[in-house]
């Protein structure tokens, strides 16, 4: 790893495009990491929790942080929906859930979808929450609000959204190789 920092400080310098090491992280758990670059030491500290696109990635993977985050997000922007409507019609509440909650849950999740029962279980409480404000919701079950009011859950919209993605990439609508991903069985007679 040092060896490609190196390189990469190199690369910057022959470009002319210095890099502020301010906002350089490095995630790992191990300590400081020394790079000599041209008689010039630069040390990038590590951290264990780096935010790059909205996204938060830690050191170990896990995306609890990124699942509370979302959740946070969208928790605060139901609110300030429901506090801004004086009718809860669901003809008018949900078109508008959809519009300014449910990108919050679902932003670049492709990246990030978790994974471990709490997570999902964490996204999936601000759409609860967001069905059980409308009248007539709030002692059905959630199956039941959910299809009354024309709604997936959480964790459905997000395989839907893989298998969208899975498809565009073996029908070439990506600009990806597929086979380095996928290898396909053209000997079978099934799917």
């Amino acid at each position: 790893m040092k060896v490609d920092l190196e390189k990469l400080f190199a690369w910057s310098k022959d470009w002319d495009m210095p890099l502020n090491i301010d906002k350089c992280h490095l995630l790992t758990n191990k300590g400081e990491l020394n790079v000599q670059a041209d008689e010039e030491r630069i040390v990038v500290n590590p951290t264990l929790e780096v935010r790059d696109l909205g996204i938060r990635v830690t050191s170990n993977f896990k995306w609890e942080t990124q699942c509370r985050g979302a959740a946070q997000k969208a928790r605060n922007e139901l609110f300030r929906l429901k506090s801004a409507l004086t009718c809860k019609d669901p003809e008018v509440f949900i078109p508008l859930y959809k519009a300014f909650v449910r990108p919050h849950l679902e932003y670049c999740v492709q990246a990030w979808a978790p994974y471990f029962k709490k997570d999902i279980a964490c996204i999936e409480q601000v759409q609860r929450l967001a069905t059980r404000m409308l009248p007539g919701m709030k002692y059905r079950s959630y199956g039941e609000r959910l299809l009354t009011l024309g709604l997936f859950s959480m964790e459905r919209r997000r395989h839907r959204g893989d298998l969208i993605e899975t498809f565009k990439m073996l029908h070439g609508f990506c600009a990806m190789d597929e086979t380095s991903l996928f290898e396909l069985d053209t000997q079978s007679g099934t799917r």
